[in-house]
């Protein structure tokens, strides 16, 4: 209610703001993206007039169908009898770019070729990318640090330059060679469609004619027609065949309804799928479904004139800028219920088959209130004619591993959007629909991928740049940030891979219906669609493998910077001890403790000298009792000898008493004489 209530009820007092917003998108000049109040009313009212007209109907229409007949269908089926992957949102750009041109100034720029060995690089494209990365790093910067680095040409800012000369080098030309051609040029009967208006020449019938124009006018509002038409409309087409490519189901039905429909036995097949677009309604439901899931505006900035207060009762001062988020309330649970997250394009078809209509206040991806696209009917008739064709004639498929994520940022209100990238592997055939892949493929996607690297490193030194006066991160820092970034995108994995479970469950149940139904064809299908799908899984679950090895890596990569930051500690400490410890000092230490030393040495050897000498007198004692002891021993001999010639018997203990004094006074006398010789 309060986006309702800020972009339609109230809106007379929300705008642009202050004249912050023009010195930012200045690029913009006086266009209406720049315009506000009443200036704003006068260039929508002359817009609303020219794109209402019949004329540019038909004029938008007959383009898209001789670009897609001519340029996209051949170059998707040279691409895949080449068996390469391409940058499918590159070449939407382009087809778009070609077409909004011829639209514009009246020229076909040719920037898509009908083969892939005639594609070439764009230097007008590159310095559109560059003036856009531009613009939006501009609101995330304080404004005197790019006027600064405007003032003396430096960081971004010099690209910026260079870019937007060689941009409007292109514009001028371009508006000048309409007003030649509208001056030398008559309407002629041939190709009245395209010769006869473009939008550059009824800008200038508008006006007071040619002289009452000037270029400059011209260049503005011609910037905001083809800024409008190129990127918002390959932006929505990308996303839209990559939700595809991961539903099969909603694929088959697409397809489904594409053969009920449009095919028939007409000579020319893509007139008659033109001609039978409003027919296509589960197809308008996909769209619908993948721009409410990612809305080329990513979100709303404006700033409020007066005070307010909103319907949920904040509120609101004078000069106050406020945002909404398109992404965020296409996936809001209040808004679209418990499958908001979900692909599902059922919900815009009624059980009768018409389209619902939703509020634009609801679904904004084509924002709402008086600021709302005014080419809305005109993108849906190109999506939907690109949409159909492609899918009839191609199966198209995501790069196995390859994310789908952003490339830049693009911040242009009503002109603004998220720009994503997708590199998709064609499989496509002409002119018999739907059939193999033909054999001997070469695969380009090392080329894919190290442009995906360049624009990474890119897009990390402009973040360095804007970065100038901050610290140089601490490794626990890198580390924790990317740890935060390893979690993140295995979090996307597994919720992709949750995705394609159930999606797989799903076309498992379906292929047993449709069995059941006998429609062998369409089991078929569904049959390859489950294998891819397979395998898209245990691809993702490979990634989700090597992520998680990535980060095992890193936090090794950590755990050694740690132990060299401890050692180099050490060091330190080291060296400090050793200028402290003075070399002459230590020097004298060592000798007065070798002095000591042998003055200890000497000490120890008199002291066993004296040691020597009282044991040596010990020694002399020992010989005497050595000889004393052997002198007794000899008169145990003798003793022993006399012993031995006494004459022998037996004592009996029992008769002791009996024996007589005079015998025992006989043994004491031999005793005594023995005792004393």
């Amino acid at each position: 209610m309060n986006v309702n209530h800020i972009a339609s009820k109230n809106f007379g007092n929300y705008g642009r703001g202050s004249n912050n917003f023009q010195e930012i998108f200045e690029f913009f000049g006086g266009g209406i993206v720049n315009s506000d109040s009443h200036v704003w009313k006068e260039k929508r009212a002359m817009f609303h007039s020219i794109l209402k007209r019949k004329s540019f109907k038909n004029l938008f229409q007959q383009t898209s169908k001789k670009k897609l007949e001519k340029f996209l269908l051949p170059f998707i089926n040279d691409v895949s009898e080449a068996g390469s992957e391409v940058d499918l949102q590159d070449i939407l750009n382009r087809f778009t770019f070609d077409s909004i041109c011829i639209i514009v100034f009246g020229f076909d720029s040719n920037w898509l070729p009908n083969k892939i060995s005639d594609l070439r690089e764009i230097s007008y494209q590159k310095s559109l990318i560059v003036i856009e990365e531009v613009l939006f790093y501009r609101n995330f910067i304080p404004s005197v640090l790019w006027k600064l680095q405007k003032w003396f040409l430096v960081g971004q800012e010099k690209k910026y330059k260079v870019a937007e000369e060689n941009l409007d080098r292109f514009l001028y030309e371009s508006v000048t060679f309409a007003k030649r051609e509208e001056k030398s040029k008559c309407s002629s009967s041939e190709e009245m469609d395209e010769s006869y208006f473009n939008f550059v020449k009824a800008l200038m019938k508008e006006g007071s004619g040619n002289e009452g124009v000037s270029e400059k006018y011209l260049r503005d509002n011609a910037l905001s027609l083809l800024l409008a038409g190129n990127g918002t409309l390959s932006s929505s087409l990308s996303w839209f065949f990559w939700l595809v490519s991961t539903h099969p189901i909603v694929e088959a039905k697409i397809i489904q309804e594409i053969k009920d429909n449009c095919v028939s036995k007409h000579e020319n097949w893509i007139t008659s799928m033109v001609e039978s677009l409003d027919k296509l309604v589960y197809l308008h439901g996909a769209i619908c479904e993948s721009m409410r899931l990612y809305p080329t505006v990513p979100f709303e900035l404006i700033s409020a004139i007066k005070s307010d207060i909103l319907p949920s009762g904040e509120n609101v001062s004078p000069n106050t800028k406020l945002i909404y988020s398109l992404y965020a309330m296409g996936r809001m649970e209040k808004i679209w219920g418990e499958d908001c997250m979900e692909f599902k394009p059922e919900r815009w078809v009624s059980e009768r088959g018409h389209i619902i209509h939703v509020p634009s206040y609801k679904f904004i991806a084509f924002n709402t209130g008086p600021r709302s696209c005014m080419g809305k009917d005109l993108s849906f008739v190109q999506m939907k004619m690109v949409a159909a064709a492609l899918l009839w004639k191609f199966h198209i498929q995501v790069v196995e591993g390859h994310p789908a994520q952003p490339r830049f940022l693009r911040l242009y209100q009503s002109l603004s959007k998220i720009h994503w990238v997708t590199c998709y592997q064609v499989r496509g055939w002409c002119p018999s629909p739907r059939q193999g892949r033909p054999s001997g493929s070469k695969s380009t996607y090392k080329d894919r991928q190290t442009e995906c690297v360049k624009n990474l490193e890119t897009r990390n030194t402009m973040m360095k740049n804007l970065n100038i006066f901050s610290k140089k991160p601490k490794p626990k820092e890198v580390l924790r940030e990317s740890k935060r970034e390893m979690a993140n995108a295995t979090r996307g994995i597994e919720k992709e891979i949750g995705a394609l479970q159930l999606e797989e469950k799903k076309l498992v149940a379906e292929i047993k219906k449709t069995a059941k139904t006998g429609n062998e064809a369409a089991t078929k299908i569904l049959a390859r669609q489950l294998v891819r799908l397979r395998q898209q899984i245990a691809n993702l679950q490979g990634s989700r493998a090597q992520m998680r090895g990535i980060a095992t890596h890193t936090q090794a990569l950590y755990a050694q910077s740690s132990i060299s930051a401890g050692m180099k500690g050490a060091s330190k400490a080291m060296e400090a001890m050793n200028k402290q410890m003075a070399p002459t000092k230590q020097a004298k230490i060592i000798q007065e403790f070798q002095k000591q030393s042998a003055q200890m040495d000497i000490t120890t050897e008199m002291m066993a000298d004296a040691i020597d000498d009282v044991l040596d007198n010990d020694e002399a004692e020992d010989e005497t009792e050595d000889l004393t002891n052997q002198v007794l021993d000899e008169i145990g001999v003798d003793v022993a000898s006399q012993l031995s010639a006494a004459p022998k018997g037996s004592i009996k203990t029992k008769n002791t008493e009996n024996v007589s004094s005079s015998e025992i006074d006989d043994i004491e006398k031999r005793l005594a004489a023995l005792r004393n010789p």
